[in-house]
Order: structure tokens, then sequence, then C-alpha cells
């Protein structure tokens, strides 16, 4: 029997399988319609998630002097959940009013220089006679209950962090509307004098050069604080749906080595579970195994639209305040 007899055959053994198997759409219960589809896959549907839990994320913000990193940070914490803002260890002695492990985790020099033999300070400088560093168990303990990081820097110990980091890390890079509205701000403060305003505004200029090196960027306009706040919530909302997540900091890899992914301007859209693929079932399924070639999933839970509507919102703005940004070539 030629090889295309043997294939007519089994497209009619097939067809007959689907008409003694595979109830009516209309004249059965949803439960038996799919019971009678996966009799004819040959393989019962899956509850489990099409998308894995997100990992934890890494966040350093920073920027110039004056652009309102605290007052963010402030915020972020107020109205967002499932963040941990690291405490920064120092030697320098408390001040009036400082708590300790609230606003510093206060130790002595001897202490402070047995984190850095132990390699237990992600990164760490001498500032003005003192030592300031962030500690590596802070970050896993609160990495290992799901946990999504923050750390606050300068420009300097950016860029340390970028080099020890590399693109497992989200990189923001706060600014003003403007230089002259930065400089406003500087002598709004009241805590300068003309020499340290200037030494500021000339620092600021040399850090304003560094923003390409950030993967964000934000404006805090005066008097949109919450606007700010809103885009690094949706900064860090998109970076969870992405395809390919950053993956969790293992501190033995030198991450300043991992090379950009650039991907496809594409979206990727899925529901809960295999299970809730009803109509256009097995194109469905097909689609979901080339997600890999998008760059954000979105889950559209059952009810729940207008989460799904709010990522994609979240997905757009975060993409337009990338530093380097899409360019579309048609």
């Amino acid at each position: 029997m030629s090889s295309s007899s043997e294939n007519n055959n089994n497209d009619k053994l097939d067809e007959a399988k689907r008409s003694t198997i595979l109830p009516s759409v209309t004249g059965s219960t949803k439960p038996e319609l799919l019971r009678g589809i996966e009799s004819v896959l040959g393989s019962p549907f899956s509850s489990d998630p099409f998308t894995p839990k997100p990992n934890p994320l890494i966040i350093v913000i920073s920027g110039p002097s004056g652009v309102g990193k605290d007052a963010v940070i402030k915020k972020l914490r107020e109205v967002r959940q499932g963040l941990h803002f690291v405490v920064t260890a120092t030697t320098r002695d408390k001040r009036i009013g400082e708590v300790d492990g609230v606003d510093y985790h206060f130790v002595s020099k001897e202490k402070f220089l047995e984190l850095v033999d132990s390699n237990e300070l992600l990164e760490y400088a001498l500032v003005y006679g003192d030592y300031k560093g962030i500690p590596k168990q802070q970050i896993r303990d609160f990495m290992s209950k799901g946990k999504d990081i923050i750390l606050r820097v300068d420009i300097q110990g950016a860029a340390t962090l970028r080099k020890i980091l590399g693109d497992s890390a989200i990189f923001v890079f706060l600014v003003a509307e403007s230089e002259e509205e930065l400089v406003n701000r500087l002598v709004d403060r009241k805590t300068e004098t003309i020499d340290t305003l200037i030494v500021r505004i000339k620092t600021a200029r040399e850090e304003v050069k560094h923003m390409r090196s950030f993967d964000y960027v934000v404006v805090n306009a005066e008097g949109k604080l919450d606007n700010a706040v809103k885009l690094v919530e949706s900064i860090i909302d998109a970076e969870k749906a992405k395809v390919l997540q950053r993956r969790a900091i293992q501190f033995e890899v030198d991450w300043a080595y991992m090379g950009r992914i650039r991907r496809l301007l594409y979206r990727g859209l899925v529901d809960d579970s295999e299970e809730e693929l009803v109509s256009g079932l097995v194109d469905r399924k097909v689609e979901t195994i080339d997600m890999w070639n998008f760059d954000y999933v979105v889950v559209n839970g059952e009810g729940k639209l207008d989460n799904a509507v709010k990522l994609v919102e979240s997905v757009i703005d975060a993409d337009k305040a990338t530093v380097l940004q899409r360019r579309v070539v048609i």
C-alpha cells in the first residue's frame, strides 16, 4: 500500500474518532466538551500556569543631587508592597534622630573590615573618612522571601554596581525636567554655600552624562512626584512581565560580562493556563510555544481584564522610559 493511501486511511480514522468522541459545541456541557477535546488530543489539559512566577528584582535608583531620590523612594515605600529597601552599613557615628537598622546599620570599623575580608559587601566606599557599604546577606535574605530589592546610590556607586551586577539588575536614572529646574531646587534647599552650590552644579553636569549607562530614565518633575513613582512602578511591573527574566543575583558570578539581549518588538498575550483554551485550541497552543519570540507576556486572567490592560499600559510606559529607545524601521 502506498504512503498516500495510508495517510488517507489515517485521516479517515481520525475523522471517525472525532465524530464518536468529540461532542457538539451546542449540545453538550462545557466539562463534556473539554473532556472530549482531551480525548481527541490524546492528553489532558494542564492547569499549570503558562508563565512561571517572576524572579525577584534588584532596582538601583540613582541620579544627581537635588532630583528627589529620597522623596521618590519614600513615596514608593508607602504605595507598593513586596519591596525591601536596603539599609546601608556605615562606620560613622549615629546622629540625633537616626535609628540603627532603619537609617543605617551602624558598625565598628573592625566589624566593617571583617565584612570586607569575608566578601560580604556587594559594594563599599570610603566617604569623608567613614566606610559605607551594602551587605549581601540582607539582599539574599529578602530575595529568598520573594521581595524586590531597592538600592539608592550615587552615580559612582551605580557605576560600581553595574560592573558587579551587569544586566541582572535594573538601573533607573532619576532627573529633574531641566538643568535650570535642578539648579532652582538646589538653591531653594538653602543648605549650600555659593562655593558648594557651584561644585554641585558642575558635578550634576558631569553625572547627567552617565545617563546612557542606565536602563531607564524617570523625570521627577516639580509637583509631580506621584507621576514619577507611578513610572517606577510601571518599570518594575513591565520587567516582571518580560519573557526573558533577569536572573536573581548570584554573588559568586561576575555579571559584568553578561551581554544585553535585544529582542523583537512584539507583545505576547496568554490565558491563565491550558485549561482556559477552548475555542481555537490547537492554534493558540502553538502560539504559546512560540512565546520566546516575544518581549513580554501578559496574563489575561478570567475576570481580570482590567489588570491585563493595566499591565500592557505599564509595558508601554516603561518602554518609553528606556534610555536606549527602540527605533521603528518600516
